[in-house]
């Protein structure tokens, strides 16, 4: 059974920095981690348009969390 009090949000939003700036592309819709306490995976997705991003620039992610409850902790992993 699912606690609704404790539940951990997070989202993905997705910048292009040309170098000097960032500038806003796009943010998922926030996943709910119905058991943060299980290592398990999880999957974001957002749209990005075609014109959105150059070939010059650099993709800018910025993940975020947030808790129902305090002293709750989520580590993000990624490769090896």
């Amino acid at each position: 059974m699912f606690d609704f009090q404790k539940i951990v949000l997070f989202k993905a939003s997705l910048y292009a920095y040309d170098g000097s700036s960032l500038s806003y592309i796009n943010s998922s819709a926030p996943c709910a981690l119905f058991s943060p306490a299980v290592t398990t995976q999880y999957t974001l997705s957002l749209t990005v348009a075609e014109a959105s991003i150059s070939n010059t620039d650099r993709i800018y992610v910025v993940l975020e969390a947030r808790s129902t409850e305090i002293n709750h902790d989520v580590t993000f992993s990624f490769g090896d």
